[in-house]
């Protein structure tokens, strides 16, 4: 393989801030709106031209769980999002999936907007982190790529919301790497679709909609679709791509390109055989592809399969949470599983933190990513204030800040 030596450069430093929080995903919302309401100077760098992460771009329009049926388990910024959103009607809660809302992306592509700079967060788009300055083993800044050049900002604390722990792998942290087994999702959206209609087949009809669901399964078509905020137009988890690398860009392309053939023959389908489909068109495709699992970091302390189980509660617990699959079964995440092995200076939210792969599944969905990130932007900002590292910080001092942010622990 060839290689290339680049000549070396100087960097201009462009700004120098209390907390750089990289990603404006779920995670980085809590992170930045948190770490800047407590009085941090904190700047939010986001590669895309939005914020929401899969709640906007990569249009999971389905939010929760909130409950685990019996009471709330999410509550502080990640709730806070959702009332607002429901006040300006762009999110309902959702009747057949209780502790579930249904949210419009660019509701909250707004809506997030608004919080943040209600917060005083200083916000930084089309924007791409691809390196760290680092002095000995701490992370003292990050290096951007952007139509501006290449330019560096200094912080005293820097939080990795990336999803994929990018900031936490260039500086040398451990981490693991996984593959979902649901894959990688291009979610959609299609309108002028009669739900009535459709609902009216598939109940009068249940063994016509039966064979085309096994039809539509066998060529890999979406057979399940989400009504949304808006009447006509219907949201579509899919298609899936699996066995491919999120980190790899071949694999990414690849995928952008056979979704879309995939979605384009669904909706000919859909037209021609199913009621209340006649007149459906494509109306958009998520901008983010929907990338469920990449990097792991490995930190202070791993989450495995069991302490999901059996509920384990901690006593740095930074987030409480309850699984898809069974919302009964609550969770509790350690402050240690946000701070990366051998590495100060940086926290870490979102999918990519401390856990196992069989750990992942319900730790990486919308509200506790928010909630891991709320408590991430705690953590930086008592440690600017105290002029400590992240590791450093007492976890019950980050707990009574959340309990006065109304997140629930216990």
């Amino acid at each position: 393989m060839k290689k290339i030596i680049e000549p070396e450069k100087e960097i201009r430093v462009i700004d120098e801030v209390d907390v750089i929080v990289v990603g404006g995903g779920p995670a980085g919302l809590g992170a930045a709106i948190s770490s800047s309401r407590n009085g941090a100077n904190t700047l939010l760098i986001e590669r895309y031209g939005h914020l929401g992460g899969m709640a906007s771009g990569g249009l999971v329009l389905l939010i929760g769980p909130f409950t685990d049926k019996k009471s709330d388990v999410i509550g502080g910024i990640a709730i806070e999002i959702i009332r607002q959103l429901e006040r300006s009607g762009w999110a309902i809660w959702n009747e057949k999936h209780p502790g579930y809302a249904l949210v419009d992306p660019e509701g909250f592509k707004y809506v997030a907007n608004q919080i943040l700079q209600d917060a005083g967060v200083r916000l930084l788009f089309h924007s791409l982190a691809v390196s760290t300055i680092m002095e000995g083993t701490t992370v003292k800044g990050v290096v951007l790529e952007s139509k501006a050049g290449r330019n560096v900002i200094l912080a005293k604390v820097i939080i990795d919301t990336s999803g994929d722990a990018d900031i936490a792998a260039c500086s040398g942290a451990p981490f693991e790497e996984g593959i979902h087994p649901i894959g990688i999702t291009l979610a959609h959206r299609i309108g002028s679709v009669d739900l009535a209609r459709f609902k009216e087949f598939q109940n009068n009809h249940l063994d016509k909609w039966q064979e085309l669901q096994s039809l539509m399964n066998s060529k890999g078509f979406v057979s399940k679709w989400h009504k949304t905020t808006i009447e006509g137009i219907v949201w579509c988890n899919g298609p899936h791509f699996k066995n491919l690398n999120a980190l790899n860009p071949k694999d990414l392309t690849l995928i952008e390109i056979k979704a879309r053939e995939n979605i384009i023959s669904a909706i000919s389908f859909y037209k021609k055989n199913i009621p209340g489909f006649e007149t459906a068109h494509l109306l958009d495709t998520a901008p983010q592809l929907g990338v469920r699992e990449t990097r792991r970091i490995i930190g202070d302390y791993i989450l495995n399969k069991q302490d999901i189980e059996h509920s384990n509660y901690f006593k740095d617990t930074i987030v409480c949470g309850s699984t898809e699959i069974d919302p009964r079964i609550r969770y509790y995440i350690p402050f240690r599983s946000l701070l990366p092995k051998r590495i100060d200076g940086l926290l870490v939210a979102g999918r990519c933190i401390s856990c196992t792969h069989e750990a992942l599944d319900p730790i990486r969905v919308i509200p506790p990513c928010i909630s891991m990130g709320q408590a991430t932007g705690n953590a930086a900002w008592l440690a600017v204030k105290n002029q400590i590292l992240p590791r450093d910080v007492n976890p019950k001092d980050i707990q009574v800040l959340l309990k006065e942010q109304d997140v629930i622990l216990s």
